[in-house]
């Protein structure tokens, strides 16, 4: 099966890889990645934790009916939908649904990207192991699953609100392996270090980040870091957005990290000493706050 995900993504990106015509240059502070990429960029994404990635061809066709359907989150009937979230402090409404409930939303082009998001955070996981010279034999079991697609994976609608005087989403670190996002308008920002960065959208590319499964696995910050990042407050118009979510499945929530080549057991609050802290000393995102629905099904 992951020999299969890694040829597909291979033969389905060559066109684009060459149609926009990628450079081993940053756009911005963050590289931009291929499945053509060297073993030195990937490791370089790992350090900054953040980065573009090229869009397969064939994914492209289903980027706008995904934005619409996003954009429906905005209709005064949105909390009808399955999987619907609002968070009172902040402007984001979600539509977030497992992968076993992609089915259920309304459009085909979402159902599609989806399964292709899926696909591609795989292959980045897959070559971010890689590059850092972690043993095959314990991608499995160290990502729960993950780098064979498996897993307990979310696609996430989002729709920022300008009616509503609040932050997009407060600055956080992912609490997973890896998020694959597609935006077209500005108004995510990113921290290397205390440099706040304006991520723009660069057109056919994914943006990518990794989270702090993969930051407590490694435990080095001279070779991986999870991105703190924030979605800054809209104010003159919605702003949309779609993206993987993909955490692997921890049943007995005993997670690992990487010593001399051997998987040791830690556990989920060695795991949540990664994230990040607002001003009142809360975490602003973390598994029992906005999204406990879902990261309470940890299977």
């Amino acid at each position: 099966m992951k020999q299969v995900i890694v040829l597909a993504l291979i033969w389905s990106m060559v066109g684009a890889v060459f149609a926009s015509d990628v450079s081993k240059e940053a756009f911005g502070q963050f590289k931009v990645l291929s499945v053509i990429s060297s073993k030195e960029e990937w490791k370089e994404f790992a350090k900054s934790g953040g980065g573009y990635f090229v869009i397969p061809s064939d994914l492209t066709k289903y980027l706008a009916g995904t934005l619409q359907e996003a954009r429906s989150l905005g209709d005064h009937n949105a909390d009808k939908k399955e999987g619907y979230f609002e968070e009172e402090k902040q402007q984001h409404k979600l539509q977030i649904l497992e992968k076993k409930d992609w089915s259920k939303f309304s459009q085909k082009e979402t159902k599609t990207l989806a399964q292709g998001m899926n696909d591609v955070a795989v292959f980045i996981l897959r070559k971010t192991l890689e590059a850092l010279d972690v043993p095959e034999a314990l991608w499995s079991k160290a990502t729960g699953g993950l780098s064979d697609s498996k897993g307990l994976n979310h696609f996430k609608l989002v729709y920022y609100d300008p009616d509503k005087r609040a932050p997009g989403i407060s600055w956080h670190k992912d609490f997973r392996w890896v998020t694959v996002f597609y935006f077209d308008q500005p108004g995510l920002q990113g921290k290397i270090g205390d440099e706040v960065i304006n991520v723009a959208p660069k057109e056919g590319h994914f943006f990518v980040n990794l989270g702090t499964f993969f930051e407590a696995f490694i435990d080095n910050p001279e070779i991986l870091n999870a991105l703190t990042h924030q979605v800054v407050e809209q104010v003159s118009a919605p702003r949309v957005a779609a993206g993987i979510f993909c955490r692997g499945a921890y049943p007995n929530k005993i997670y690992y990290r990487l010593v001399d080549n051997k998987l040791v057991e830690i556990d989920e609050n060695e795991v949540k000493k990664y994230e990040i802290k607002d001003e009142k000393g809360l975490f602003s995102i973390a598994p029992n706050s906005a999204f406990s629905p879902y990261y309470q099904q940890d299977q």
